[in-house]
Order: structure tokens, then sequence, then C-alpha cells
């Protein structure tokens, strides 16, 4: 009974740690209008519409595809961000363009189409 209370006890300070480690992120994955992943895209996160307009302050670096089409970005605030990905001449500008507000302390996942 004793190693029982004991794992209880340490699996609770398991999760109480693990949750004020994971920090506010978002997985995005870039498709092409077919659905399959795009490798080598540029995503950037910016904060406002006007940001994102005028293609200046992004929230965090730009970052590139990996062969599964995806990135994140880490660290970040519980708010609306407006996203921009892009390769060669194919980018998401007339379609989704914004990420809803972001659920706090968790990995928010969301795919966005570029043509």
């Amino acid at each position: 009974m004793k190693k029982l209370v004991a794992f209880f006890a340490l699996f609770m300070v398991s999760v109480a740690v693990f949750a004020q480690i994971v920090s506010t992120q978002v997985k995005i994955t870039v498709l092409d209008k077919n659905g399959n992943p795009v490798k080598g895209a540029s995503v950037t996160l910016y904060a406002n519409e006007k940001d994102y307009d005028k293609n200046e302050n992004p929230v965090q670096e730009t970052q590139t595809t990996d062969e599964k089409g995806r990135v994140a970005f880490k660290k970040l605030n519980v708010k609306k961000y407006w996203v921009r990905a892009e390769k060669g001449e194919a980018s998401n500008y007339w379609g989704a363009d914004y990420i809803e507000k972001l659920k706090p302390k968790t990995i928010n996942k969301v795919n966005l189409i570029i043509e």
C-alpha cells in the first residue's frame, strides 16, 4: 500500500511539473492544394494584422518546414496570430491567414494550404 501511495504521489508531482514546463505552442503543417506536405516552405508568425500586411515585426524568427511540412513556434502568448506561409510563388495569402486564440499550455495544431 505504501508503494502505491508513493507511486501516486510521484505521478501527481510529475503531472504538475509537466504542466508548468509545457508552454503555449503552435505546430503548423503546410500542405499543397492536394494535401501533400510542403518541405522547405517559409512560415512567419505575426502578432497583429498590420504587421502581417506590412510583412514586419514577426513574433519569432521565420522557420522553414521539415520533410513533413511542419514547423513549431513555442513560448507563445494566448492570443490570435496571423501567419504567412510561402514557397516560391505559392502562399496562403488568399486562404487562411490567421490562427484563432491559442489554447494555453498545450500544443495547438494548424494545417495551412498554400497555392
